[in-house]
């Protein structure tokens, strides 16, 4: 069984919109984007 996640990366179109539904659906804490 997973304790906890320290990281995970998922590429998307739209990195604003996807930091905001990460954000409100699951509470996540979202850093920012990385070049």
């Amino acid at each position: 069984m997973i304790g906890n996640i320290n990281h995970i990366a998922i590429a998307v179109p739209d990195v604003e919109a996807a930091a905001t539904r990460w954000r409100s659906a699951l509470g996540a804490s979202v850093s920012a984007p990385q070049d």
